[in-house]
């Protein structure tokens, strides 16, 4: 989406392509690749660094909140947090939730600075609604379910703020949140009919009731989806926290931050609780939870690195997650756009200027490494369930006939060559095969180099 966004110069409506609108996220997350690519230039890096940067933020901030929840833990608790399994791989992907959870914790840290802190009380509500209105528009309405949590808390743990001029509401502070929640998506829907109901129906009341998405529903789909995430996310910190609390040992500096254990709790649990109960699942829609977990799991451990062999062991395990982390980027899967990029580039006797996969799944991050658009194509001989009529993810193989596109190659899954040459001779269309790739074969139809 990021791409179609600079080849268009269109930032407000997402496309997969030119013909294919993509609302099931708002578009902040696409804004920042976008203006990192822009300004920096379309190579990998420059697509990772709002990741990065937004994981930097995010430590900061937990040190921040660290500084009035745990005092004197304020580097332990950024070093829990940015050497956890779950922020150390989710900043490694092109996600939404890295910038999700950045946005989510300052709101946080804004309700923490108004509960326990001495942060201007202005300043420190326009972090919180500011924090809770961008988080919305970087994942919508799911992107609220910490923010709730977060509400919850603070309405549990009043008593740690009893100055009402602490109080988290202001009139400057909710306008804040109502731009930046509703702004975009009022304009969209006023301009996209249709638009509402399908963001209500689908992307609402589908993913939370329904299985339709394919992700994880049920009960062993939870285990699929968040068992792996809760035992391992927060490695190596959470067996070191429960051992400490086991043995009794609590850092002084905690019992200066009263209600600061109920507050965590209540922000973790009950976002967790929705996400469970909702039958979409993916592993990094509980990264925004890892916050509250590196501060709960700080005010267990206490201070860190009073002695060389806690360094040396802190040192390992960033030495270990480096390593482990070279080895991916160096190991293929079967979703690497990259080497798919890559097998697709010896084969074709010029740049693609499309890309289309016939009856499948479009890999749209080969958009990515070979500077194209890339669509999906749909046979009206082939009898399967079809995208909504509002999102029409893929286009009829004679409308794609019709547009004389230069430099076009169609991906077609070995199930599908009958159907596809079928369809092309009754179009009175022929194609040429020029090889294979993964499952794919490689056809050029009614095209010639680009010119």
């Amino acid at each position: 989406m990021a791409l179609e966004m600079l080849r268009s110069g269109d930032f407000l409506n997402p496309r997969l392509h030119p013909e294919v609108p993509h609302f099931t996220k708002p578009p902040l997350t696409y804004w920042t690749v976008a203006g990192s690519i822009g300004l920096l230039g379309h190579f990998e890096g420059a697509a990772r660094l709002p990741n990065s940067l937004a994981l930097f933020g995010t430590i900061l901030l937990i040190a921040g909140m660290a500084r009035r929840l745990a005092p004197g833990c304020e580097r332990t608790a950024g070093i829990v947090y940015a050497t956890s399994l779950l922020p150390f791989v989710a900043a490694n992907i092109v996600t939404t939730d890295t910038l999700l959870a950045l946005f989510t914790t300052l709101g946080a840290w804004g309700l923490v600075e108004l509960r326990w802190g001495l942060a201007h009380p202005a300043l420190a509500r326009l972090a919180l609604w500011g924090g809770f209105g961008a988080a919305f528009l970087t994942k919508g309405l799911p992107g609220l379910l910490p923010a709730a949590g977060l509400l919850i808390a603070a309405a549990a743990t009043r008593e740690a703020a009893p100055d009402r001029s602490r109080r988290p509401y202001s009139l400057k502070a909710c306008a804040l949140f109502l731009l930046l929640a509703f702004g975009w998506y009022g304009l969209e829907i006023w301009r996209q009919p249709g638009l509402l109901d399908y963001l209500l129906g689908k992307e609402v009341a589908g993913r939370i009731g329904s299985a339709e998405f394919d992700r994880h529903a049920g009960l062993a789909g939870w285990f699929e989806a968040y068992g792996p995430v809760l035992l391992a996310g927060l490695l190596p910190w959470w067996p070191l926290a429960v051992f400490r609390a086991r043995r009794g040992q609590r850092p002084a500096g905690c019992a200066a931050a009263p209600g600061a254990d109920r507050f965590l709790a209540i922000w973790l649990l009950v976002p967790l609780a929705v996400f469970s109960l909702a039958q979409s699942r993916l592993p990094l829609y509980l990264l925004p939870l890892a916050a509250p977990a590196a501060l709960l799991a700080t005010r267990r451990i206490g201070p860190l690195g009073r002695d060389l062999r806690g360094r040396l062991a802190v040192l390992a395990w960033v030495a270990l997650l480096l390593t482990v982390k070279l080895y991916s980027g160096s190991h293929e899967t079967n979703r690497d756009g990259r080497a798919l990029a890559a097998k697709l580039r010896s084969q074709l006797p010029y740049p693609p200027y499309e890309v289309l996969f016939v009856e499948d799944s479009p890999r749209y991050t080969l958009s990515f490494y070979l500077d194209c658009e890339i669509e999906e194509i749909d046979l009206a001989t082939v009898d399967r369930q079809r995208s909504p009529a509002y999102r029409p993810v893929a286009e009829p193989l004679a409308a794609e006939l019709l547009d004389p596109e230069p430099a076009r190659f169609f991906l077609v899954p070995r199930w599908a060559a009958g159907p596809f040459a079928s369809e092309l001779a009754a179009l009175g269309a022929t194609s040429r095969r020029l090889g294979e790739v993964d499952r794919w074969a490689i056809h050029l139809v009614d095209s010639g180099p680009p010119g």
